[in-house]
């Protein structure tokens, strides 16, 4: 990507594979104006509306699976093996998808799933993250966990010897909330931000070591968690400020509770190093690592409830995305503001904007997010994603390329 402005889209192989990988990319590039292409290597499960696909109108992904056909000695020693969809062993669409890439002169990005994974989780429950109470969430593994840290990285190495790409974009090399979204999941009672995070604090085995190793009473922490929650939740206090006021409860008690603050510090540690690690496996193939920023915790204000250190990740990574996904101009301002004023270096902070409901509300918000994200001083861009962006916001899509001047 020599002397040119990154814009990229993200996109979904088999929609990619349905519409024909060289009129996508011939359309991605030359219509929308993208420079750059990333495409889902391994993703997570989801039932989704694709409204322009020619082929069908949902699609049903499998859980944490691959889609190119991973070199299965990197992980022969591993705990942890890549799922391979049926996708991919029926279609093998992932070369021809980067064969177009290169024909028609768009940098081409692998997007992982790094540790946001049910499929894996499922297999491997001593892998995953658990609450205060030894509750397993089977849709994260540990980012403390050698063994989960082993897998990205091989998978991540395996990306760069096979494709050679001119990025990575790691997702989920963090923490992963209590609030997923689960296929009919029941939460009974109000709850607030101050819940959700005691309820994702992982007290796992190698969590339970890192923190001991840094001298945090975690046996402390647990039964704090565990006597707080038991309290807070059979409670009845909900007020019109409520998550508000919620969050400022827990700030409040961070001034009494260093060892809590201590925690959150040594999460921070562990995210930040395996990115570092990851990264310098990209570097030793010449391909850059961006990471993005939180999953599931926005603003990005809040990323540090998944373990995320903003200023930290952006000295390790080559860049970090801000999905500021957002229906109006304010909110995407303040979360793209917070990041840029944490990260001292603008150009290391990637705007990412939704193109598709229910943020994409209208042209005019497109060309005013684009016009906000430059008044930042910000250049490079990711669009999520054009698998799901009907054809009218397509239109708008490529105006707001255009306003960036790629």
């Amino acid at each position: 990507m020599s002397g040119r402005r990154y814009v990229s889209t993200w996109a979904w192989p088999w929609d990619l594979a349905d519409e024909g990988p060289r009129e996508a990319v011939r359309f991605i590039k030359n219509d929308l104006g993208m420079t750059a292409l990333s495409v889902a290597a391994v993703y997570h499960t989801g039932k989704f509306l694709l409204p322009r696909n020619p082929r069908r109108r949902i699609y049903n992904a499998e859980s944490g699976v691959a889609y190119f056909r991973p070199d299965t000695k990197r992980y022969k020693d591993l705990k942890l093996q890549p799922l391979l969809s049926t996708f991919a062993r029926e279609e093998n669409a992932y070369p021809k998808i980067i064969e177009a890439c290169g024909q028609e002169g768009l940098d081409f990005s692998a997007w992982i799933i790094a540790l946001h994974n049910s499929g894996l989780g499922r297999q491997h429950p001593d892998c995953c993250q658990r609450n205060a109470y030894g509750d397993v969430h089977e849709y994260g593994l540990c980012p403390a966990n050698p063994d989960c840290r082993e897998y990205v990285k091989a998978l991540v190495g395996d990306l760069v010897s096979q494709f050679s790409p001119f990025a990575i974009d790691v997702e989920s090399p963090n923490y992963v909330g209590y609030v997923h979204h689960m296929h009919h999941e029941r939460t009974p009672v109000n709850y607030g931000d101050f819940e959700v995070f005691l309820l994702s604090l992982c007290f796992c085995d190698s969590c339970r070591a890192m923190a001991k190793e840094a001298s945090i009473d975690i046996d402390g922490i647990q039964v704090w968690v565990r006597e707080t929650l038991d309290r807070r939740l059979n409670e009845d206090w909900h007020t019109s400020e409520w998550r508000k006021k919620n969050m400022e409860d827990f700030y409040a008690l961070l001034i009494h509770k260093q060892e809590m603050m201590d925690f959150i510090r040594a999460r921070q540690r562990v995210v930040t190093s395996l990115v570092k690690e990851a990264r310098e496996i990209c570097a030793r193939g010449g391909t850059r690592l961006f990471t993005i920023s939180s999953i599931f915790a926005h603003p990005s204000n809040q990323a540090w409830t998944e373990g995320s250190d903003l200023p930290g990740l952006s000295e390790v990574a080559d860049a970090l995305i801000v999905c500021a996904y957002y229906p109006n101009v304010t909110e995407f301002f303040d979360d793209l503001r917070f990041a840029v004023s944490v990260v001292p270096q603008k150009q290391k902070v990637i705007a990412g904007i939704k193109s598709f409901m229910p943020a994409a509300v209208s042209k005019d918000l497109l060309l005013q997010q684009v016009a906000v994200a430059k008044e930042l001083g910000l250049s490079k861009f990711s669009f999520s994603n054009y698998s799901c962006t009907d054809r009218t916001r397509l239109g708008w899509l490529a105006e707001a390329v255009k306003a960036i001047g790629a």
